[in-house]
């Protein structure tokens, strides 16, 4: 019976390490390798569409460009750029217009890039339809595998033909999934609710595949998930494979802490009997810490790394036990934790006629450090807050603006935000009142800030666990407390950059339906102020 394999599959991260070669007492440095990036999400409006991704690893050098490219055809491809400077780990997007720079029931093709002083890398290849126009491209779905030492049989499925002729389908697979080669399997010879399959022959021994479904029709291709696969270290099956399976996901690097993240794949034969992490400062981390003694596969599990050394390179990965053995995901670097002193930033906003205004952020001080995230948040009183968002670095002292349209008459807060090591700082609110014709009074921030005392919020969460996989239609509990050394006054959550809560007091429970929503990866935000300062924890879970 073939063995189907659902577990989510964290991006694996390429290190890149400083090796040396010593001769007469001199040493000679390889090269930085290219940035490791990956194009993670689509989301699709009516009339826009949003390209996310991340930057997972910048090979040991600074990354001096990155952005998307994205078109039609997958072989020629426009490219975009969203900025200059990035950390390790963090993510990016970009928003694309219908009628501007896309057309209405498209397909396009997209994916990400990254560049550093060692070259330029890029994502596996995606695709996203935009909305409107008639017919649509097929569904095709990855399905399971049978395996035989270091013979595999793949299989895939054509859920929905699009409402056309299917014209291509097949399979990609590889080592590595964002360079998997192509095999095509047949043209017009399947139809809807179809099953195809390819044996992969003479494959290395004890080595973990990946592979991917696609199809096309007069629309476009479409591509299932990216499934994996181990083979056995020879043809007899001599390979360990009752032993868990465990993955290493990327750390999220937080103020004063880091995050480390796993998940167990597969249990393997027996219950899970210990599992965590091993963390160090070299490639090879040997401080061991039990984060538990049993876990269901398909679970996330993390632990909080309290006050790492600024500066410092860290490497973690994490392990699984059962019965028959341990099991250990890759080792990941860790870049330095979130240093230094927040930005502060003025507001202002002019030119109220018609229903619209120009916002004006200004950043008064990157707090010695360089700004990667800037822009506005903007609600009408007791209605939903909004973002705007910019990214890349800027200087200080160089205002920054956005026209807004569309106001209907009402009262609106106002207030500029920017990131940089420390965090995310916000200014103090304006206000804009807006009559029915159109015009209105400004209310500009008090002119005096006071100066922040003691410590912002520290957030914590209950549930989901950070990296959860869940399948689209449940719902899920969305839990959070704070606390503060002198009082929470209130707290917020957002996804995707869009606010979904709000509340006075300390603590929260939302429950979050994924029904209707497109999967993917979706970042969760939850801030928690004290009047003055502003705490937060970023993490995600996956909708499959």
């Amino acid at each position: 019976m073939r063995k189907l394999r659902q577990a989510g599959i964290a991006a694996l991260l390429s290190c890149a390490f400083l090796l040396w070669t010593l001769s007469s007492g001199a040493g000679v440095a390889l090269a930085a390798a290219k940035p490791d990036v990956s194009a993670y999400f689509a989301e699709v409006e009516d009339d826009y569409v949003i390209l996310e991704g991340v930057v997972d690893d910048d090979g040991g050098d600074d990354i001096t460009e990155y952005g998307f490219y994205y078109g039609e055809d997958e072989d020629d491809m426009d490219k975009v750029k969203v900025g200059s400077s990035i950390s390790e780990g963090r993510d990016f997007s970009k928003r694309l217009y219908v009628d501007d720079e896309l057309d209405e029931g498209t397909t396009y093709y997209f994916r990400a890039y990254a560049r550093s002083s060692a070259g330029t890398g890029y994502s596996s290849v995606r695709s996203f339809k935009t909305e409107g126009g008639s017919g649509s491209y097929p569904t095709v779905i990855t399905e399971d595998y049978d395996l035989d030492g270091v013979n595999v049989t793949i299989y895939g499925s054509i859920d929905d033909d699009g409402g056309y002729d299917i014209t291509e389908y097949g399979f990609y697979y590889g080592e590595d999934k964002n360079d998997m080669e192509k095999i095509r399997v047949g043209r017009t010879d399947i139809d809807e609710g179809d099953e195809f399959e390819y044996e992969l022959e003479d494959l290395d021994e004890d080595t973990r595949y990946y592979y991917q479904a696609y199809a096309k029709n007069s629309k476009g291709t479409d591509y299932g998930d990216i499934e994996y696969f181990y083979t056995d270290e020879d043809e007899g099956g001599g390979r360990d494979s009752d032993k868990p399976d465990v993955t290493t996901k990327t750390p999220l690097v937080g103020v004063d802490y880091f995050l480390f993240y796993g998940i167990v794949d597969d249990r393997g034969d027996s219950d899970i009997k210990e599992y965590g992490f091993y963390w160090g400062t070299d490639n090879n981390p040997s401080n061991k810490v039990n984060v538990g003694t049993k876990i269901d596969e398909d679970r996330t599990f993390s632990y909080e790394f309290d006050d790492p050394k600024a500066g410092q390179t860290y490497y973690v990965k994490a392990y699984a036990r059962n019965s028959s053995g341990t099991s250990y995901g890759d080792t990941v670097r860790v870049g330095s934790s979130k240093t230094g002193n927040q930005a502060s930033l003025d507001v202002k906003v002019t030119n109220v006629v018609s229903g619209s205004a120009t916002l004006m952020g200004t950043v008064l001080s990157n707090g010695d450090s360089t700004i990667t995230e800037y822009g506005f948040y903007y609600a009408p009183t007791g209605g939903t807050e909004k973002q705007i968002r910019f990214f890349g670095s800027i200087s200080a002292n160089m205002p920054y603006q956005y026209y807004l349209g569309g106001l209907t008459p009402g009262t609106y807060t106002v207030k500029s935000y920017a990131v940089n090591s420390a965090g995310t700082a916000y200014s103090l609110p304006a206000t804009i009142t807006v009559s029915g014709s159109g015009s209105g009074v400004v209310t500009p921030p008090p002119t005096t800030t006071p100066a922040p005392a003691g410590k912002a919020p520290v957030v914590l969460v209950s549930t989901p666990a950070p990296g959860m996989v869940i399948t689209r239609g449940q719902t899920i509990e969305i839990a959070s407390s704070s606390t503060d050394d002198v009082k929470v006054e209130a707290m917020g959550m957002y996804i995707n950059g869009i606010q979904k809560f709000r509340c006075t007091g300390s603590s929260f429970q939302y429950f979050w339906s994924t029904a209707g929503i497109a999967p993917g990866t979706y970042t969760i935000r939850i801030t928690s102020w004290d009047g003055v300062l502003v705490g937060e924890r970023v993490f995600s879970v996956t909708v499959n």
